[in-house]
Parts: C-alpha cells; structure tokens; sequence
C-alpha cells in the first residue's frame, strides 16, 4: 500500500477511483472506513507515500458533521508522521473553511482538494503530493546505494532518461510559471512510475529526468532491465493525457516551430541503456549528493538525443535482457564524442 484514501462513504471512493491519478496507481491504492489509529497504520507501512483523507463525517443529530479528520490529523501530528496528507473533502461554509484549513496546514497538511474540483484538478493536486511522498522515500532508498562508509562502488544498472519534445523552445513564449507548473506534473508523472517499479530518481535536469533500476542482491539483469522498458512505456501511455492536459492549450504560442515540430509539442520520448556503473558519493557542506556516473549514462542521454517525441529506444547492451516480442529493427548509430558504431533498438 502506498496510497491510503480514508473516507466513511464508499460511493466517494468509488468516484475517487475514477480519476486519472487513480488508475494510475490503481495497485497502490487501499480503503479505510475510519481515521482512527492512522499513526499505527503509517508505522506498520513503510512504503506510504500518500493519505487522502476527509476532515467531515457525517452523523445522525442536528448538530452538524465530526470534524474527525481534524482529529486524525492531531494525532498525526503528534506521532511525528511525516507522510503527506491532502485533505479531500466539501466545505462549503466560509466560516468553517477558515477555522479548519489553517490548522489543518499546521499540523501538516500539504494541500485541500474539494471533491467537487474537477477530475483534472484533483488528480493534478493528488500527484503533486504523492511526489512529495515519493522524494522522501527516494532520498531513504538512494543512500542505501552505498553503505554508510563507502564513497563510490561499481553495479550493474538499468539507466532512463525522459524528457519532453519542444520543451526549451515553448518555455520561451510563455509565462514562467506555466513551466513550473509542467514540470512538476511531468516529474510526478515519471516519478511515480519510475519508483513504483523499483526505479530511483538519479536527477531533475531541465524538462529531463534521470533515473536507475539497480539490480540489488541477485536480481539477474533481465528483471530490472525489463522493469525499466516497463516503467517508460508506461510514462509514454501517461504522457497523452500529460500533453492535453499541459502543453497542448499553449501550441498557438509556438507557431515557429514549425508544423513537424508542432505535432511533436510536449509529447515524451525515452532512452535506456543498461551496463556497468559506478554510484559515487559527493559530500559538499552539510548535504549528500549520490549520484550514478559511466558508458550506460553517456550512452543513454545519446540515444534520447535521436529519439523523436512518443518514442522509446533502448542501447545494444540493454537489447541483450529485453523480454522477446518487444523490440523493432536495430539502427546503427554513431554517439556524439563516442568512438564506434553502436546499436539502438526501438521499443514497440
């Protein structure tokens, strides 16, 4: 379980499921009637990334619904719990909105989403904090890539590189803050599918993110590898709904890209490469940084370069693991600044 939605009507869970965030992470997601003991469901779940949970129950007396999501989220609070928590329900008295959200973002809420804001809306502000929950799992999961005292190691990995077509130039002709809000929905879209999968988030670079799948014990490299070729194709079925949803309502602004590069816009294309690599710590001030360096990295933001929007294309290397039936015809390539001629392999 990594989403819990918490709300006594089942029908509003059945609505919830609807959405597009939903059916995304539809085998993460469980239900629970009752706010009561969360502190101990959070503790007996490690992998939670996100609660969602209704601050009004309703009850039988004239007094009004239970503001027992507010107590949930005070008992939380004082258990330390830091999984984010949006609180997803109808407020429709003013006086009541004002008395409740405050405190609600004190004690740690990290947004409010009506039930009755759009499906785009909701899914939008439901991923955004499962992102949250993700980055905080990814920094726990990416310092076991090196024991405590080590500085650097060699693995086999699986490495993927996103990004999204056009990007640079649209970000040209339209409002920064239109950006902002495309990357974060574009990283919590490759997030969340990348570390559902077993993937770590390497790093944010622009419109591009990196991402490994370490093989850990005796994982054979087929699984992880595979894992990886998974996890993108998935990126690129979620990314039809990243481009309406984001880019497509701003193409007027970029007609000197051209007509090709036009139908191109915001669709997301994907690069994979698998091989050894070596996970290097890098310690500046009172922060870590690890991070993966090696011939599957270069390779990998190569292929990326020649692959069109709404592609996936994977190296020679990673070709040798790839379940049968999923691969094109091989392309001899050469790579910018790589001595020889390599093999690339789109994806079907």
């Amino acid at each position: 379980m990594k989403i819990l939605f918490v709300d006594n009507r089942y029908d509003h869970y059945e609505n919830f499921l609807k959405l597009q965030f939903a059916i995304d992470h539809r085998e993460e997601i469980a239900y629970r009637d009752n706010p009561v003991g969360l502190p101990t469901v959070v503790n007996d779940n490690s992998d939670l990334q996100l609660i969602i949970l209704d601050v009004l129950w309703e009850e039988d007396s004239s007094t009004g619904p239970i503001e027992m999501g507010l107590s949930a989220m005070r008992d939380l609070a004082s258990h330390g719990c830091r999984v984010p928590v949006v609180i997803h329900s109808v407020i429709d008295d003013e006086a009541t909105f004002r008395r409740l959200i405050p405190e609600l973002t004190e004690l740690g809420a990290v947004d409010w989403a009506s039930k009755e804001d759009s499906r785009i809306v909701r899914s939008y502000r439901f991923e955004k904090a499962y992102e949250l929950g993700r980055q905080r799992l990814t920094r726990r999961a990416g310092v076991s890539l090196l024991r405590n005292t080590e500085k650097s190691r060699s693995c086999h990995m699986a490495v993927l590189f996103v990004d999204v077509s056009g990007f640079t130039a649209l970000c040209e002709v339209i409002p920064s803050a239109d950006c902002v809000e495309m990357l974060k929905a574009f990283y919590g879209l490759v997030s969340g599918h990348v570390i559902s999968r077993g993937g770590r988030i390497d790093k944010y670079v622009g419109d591009a993110v990196m991402a490994v799948f370490p093989g850990g014990g005796q994982s054979p490299e087929e699984l992880y590898v595979n894992a990886c070729i998974d996890a993108a194709r998935h990126i690129l079925a979620a990314g039809q709904e990243f481009k309406i949803s984001y880019v497509d309502r701003f193409k007027r602004h970029a007609t000197q890209l051209g007509a090709s590069h036009l139908d191109d816009l915001g669709k997301l294309r994907c690069a994979i490469e698998s091989g050894t690599v070596e996970v290097a710590r890098f310690d500046r001030e009172d922060q870590t940084d690890i991070t993966v360096i090696g011939t599957p990295v270069n390779i990998a933001a190569r292929i990326l370069s020649l692959t069109k929007g709404g592609e996936i294309r994977i190296g020679e290397n990673a070709h040798q693991f790839a379940s049968a039936g999923l691969m094109g015809q091989a392309e001899s390539v050469q790579y910018k600044n790589l001595k020889g001629t390599f093999l690339m392999y789109p994806v079907l």
